[in-house]
């Protein structure tokens, strides 16, 4: 994929990093998208805008725990940054 191969020169682009997980998505890979998303949270748990779209993902396909999951995850990173 274009945007994976982008990613590993400009690994700390935000832009970029958002565009590979929409384009895994807008190809029906919903399980890449998940554990992608996943992984680039761990390495980098401020990226609040990714946490955005994985909940949306996971609502998308009714995984309404997950989702929930990740937003409240979001909320207490918030809640950390005080």
């Amino acid at each position: 994929m274009y945007y994976e191969r982008a990613l590993e020169r400009q690994r700390e682009d935000v832009t970029l990093v958002r565009e590979v997980g929409k384009a895994l998505v807008m190809t029906h890979d919903y399980s890449r998208a998940i554990k992608y998303y996943e992984t680039r949270l761990v390495e980098d748990p401020k990226l609040l805008d990714l946490r955005v779209d994985l909940a949306e993902l996971y609502l998308k396909l009714r995984g309404f725990d997950d989702a929930r999951r990740v937003l409240i995850d979001a909320l207490k990173y918030l809640k950390g940054q005080d």
